[in-house]
């Protein structure tokens, strides 16, 4: 064993056959032997060779340890239900931590989005319930494709809310939601851990809750208008008008998505239409033109439409209204006529 913090390769003492020959002896073969491969001074190339490798695996090791930090000791679930309870239940009681406006970050970034009253009944709204089978179902379905872990995540959660499963009036079992930076994860009542990552949606927490799916669909409009914009970001320019679904579209496909997304990519989540595209684009907004200007627009079926506020529709949402994104990306929800005409088309 060296000694700690000196280099293994260079702190090997002098061989036997060294001692002989300061001492008047004639070493043996295999002390000649030993004595050239462990006193042989290396190259200066090579040893700051063996530092930097040494430097690289430390790090390697440093990445893993806090990989398995992150998500530590996950595998598989087993095929079990995480919630057994969750099939027999008739309603689902979550109460958020602190209220469902945590789960809207959408329209904190764009406060355009909400009222005043919405605002504040967010805010307020801290208990919800789920009654619908069919949803609860589709939710054990869910939770089956999760990862089981012997721990919770370490990265910090953001939100949190406590969901408990009853068969009437009749408490089965519970279970806690949290979400963090990489996807989502609930602990069940007897102290398991299951993990999903970002590619299973955890908005089932607001979707499913029959009073907040109107926000929930407008949010995700919103979320869609700003990738669209992000997409064509990658192009330096806006594209063409008459081909700028086209042009979204192939950046999208790029990138290898499942047929499904790409089907309805550009349908807005409350539409029941079922239209290629329910999104339009401004035909006067350049990409110099000034921040408040209408970028796209939430508008009458039409695959690669363009043009102004002639297109535009109330009908996709309830209550009615519709989503614009500006030049700057930020997003309002227009409800009336009169604050669609206040709006900057050119």
């Amino acid at each position: 064993m060296h000694q700690e913090g000196k280099n293994p390769w260079l702190s090997l003492g002098p061989t036997r056959g060294s001692r002989l020959r300061h001492e008047g002896a004639t070493p043996s073969r295999r002390g000649l032997w030993k004595r050239t491969m462990c006193t042989r001074t290396f190259p200066a190339e090579v040893t700051v060779s063996a530092i930097l490798a040494g430097v690289g695996l430390l790090a390697i090791m440093s990445g893993l340890y806090c990989l398995n930090r992150l998500y530590p000791s996950r595998s598989p679930a087993p095929d079990v239900e995480p919630v057994p309870a969750l099939r027999q239940s008739t309603r689902l009681e979550i109460e958020y931590h602190p209220s469902a406006s945590a789960y809207f970050p959408t329209f904190t970034r764009n406060p355009g989005l909400l009222d005043s009253a919405e605002r504040e009944y967010l805010q307020s709204l801290r208990r919800a319930s789920i009654d619908d089978r069919k949803s609860i179902e589709r939710l054990a379905d869910c939770l089956r494709s999760g990862s089981y872990s012997r721990e919770s995540p370490a990265d910090e959660t953001t939100r949190t809310s406590d969901v408990g499963c009853y068969r009437d009036d009749e408490h089965l079992s519970s279970f806690v939601y949290h979400d963090h930076r990489f996807g989502w994860f609930i602990v069940t009542d007897d102290g398991r851990s299951f993990e999903f990552d970002a590619r299973v949606s955890g908005q089932w927490i607001t979707s499913l809750v029959r009073e907040l799916k109107p926000f929930d669909s407008r949010g995700d409009c919103a979320e869609r208008l700003m990738y669209y914009r992000e997409q064509m970001r990658q192009t330096g320019q806006h594209p063409e008008p008459s081909t700028w679904c086209d042009t979204v579209y192939r950046l999208v496909a790029r990138s290898g998505p499942p047929k499904q997304v790409l089907s309805q990519l550009f349908q807005c989540p409350s539409s029941k239409r079922g239209s290629r595209s329910d999104y339009a684009m401004n035909l006067n907004c350049k990409p110099d033109s000034p921040d408040e200007t209408v970028l796209l627009f939430e508008a009458k079926p039409g695959w690669n439409q363009h043009g102004g506020p002639e297109l535009f529709t109330f009908d996709n949402h309830d209550p009615k209204g519709g989503c614009v994104l500006l030049n700057d990306g930020t997003v309002k929800f227009i409800r009336t006529e009169e604050e669609l005409k206040q709006l900057r088309w050119k």
